[in-house]
């Protein structure tokens, strides 16, 4: 387990912010398995999660903003940038925006659950004009969960069950978990009821209008984004 040993301490928690902020910011490098190791050295006692929760909160919320402002400053053309880099670009836009479109702001939520297409949606927030505030706070609850699932499976394979925290991180894990899981409860069956399905069923949906539910926002195609200063109406 020397491994492990070397892992501990500020190098450990340092590589934990690192690995996290890369993915982010675009890096195909496997966030879950960064928690799962993280969670696994500290139920063998090397990490504790007060230390390192801010430190990977601060990497993931850098890294989200920081797309977020390019969508708001530049536009769609950021998605469609990072898009180009995939294997199948024209597939990767249509699935951010079938995935913002049918969540709205709850994708912000739910999205960090979401590989391949998580990074992209801050840049899809800022593009559509959510107020910076409200993206924030959905992105801290969002990210909290994500970090808190996976890092309390790798801490029960380290040997300690998830239970075994503190009152005020399990009042905090009880929060987040709670918040995202009732918002997916809430938006899976409008999913399901608008035509779900894979990314490749619907080639051509970044050109297409759908007509939103009673009670829903107005669906916004990302060719219709605002790529200025202007503010899209009824968001913000």
């Amino acid at each position: 387990m020397n491994w492990l040993a070397a892992l501990s301490g500020p190098f450990g928690y340092s590589t934990l912010f690192l690995g996290l902020a890369l993915e982010y910011l675009g890096l195909p490098i496997p966030g879950e398995s960064i928690l799962l190791v993280g969670g696994l050295l500290a139920g063998q006692g090397y990490l504790r999660l007060n230390l390192a929760l801010p430190l990977m909160l601060l990497a993931v919320l850098a890294a989200d903003s920081l797309w977020f402002w390019l969508g708001r400053r530049r536009g769609s053309g950021v998605v469609r940038a990072v898009c180009r880099f995939t294997r199948n670009s024209s597939g990767c836009v249509s699935r951010v925006e079938r995935t913002y479109q049918r969540l709205g702001l709850a994708s912000i939520l739910v999205g960090k659950f979401l590989p391949g297409i998580r990074q992209l949606i801050p840049a899809l927030a800022g593009t559509f004009r959510v107020p910076y505030p409200l993206f924030f706070l959905l992105d801290v609850v969002g990210t909290s969960a994500w970090v808190l699932v996976f890092w309390m499976v790798g801490r029960t394979l380290g040997g300690m069950p998830p239970w075994d925290l503190s009152p005020g991180a399990l009042l905090f894990a009880a929060a987040s978990l709670t918040v995202v899981g009732v918002v997916g409860w809430r938006v899976w069956p409008r999913r399901r009821g608008s035509g779900g399905g894979s990314p490749a069923d619907c080639g051509d949906c970044g050109q297409q209008e759908r007509q939103a539910a009673p009670g829903e926002p107005p669906v916004q195609r990302l060719d219709a984004a605002p790529a200025g200063p202007e503010r899209t109406p009824g968001i913000g």
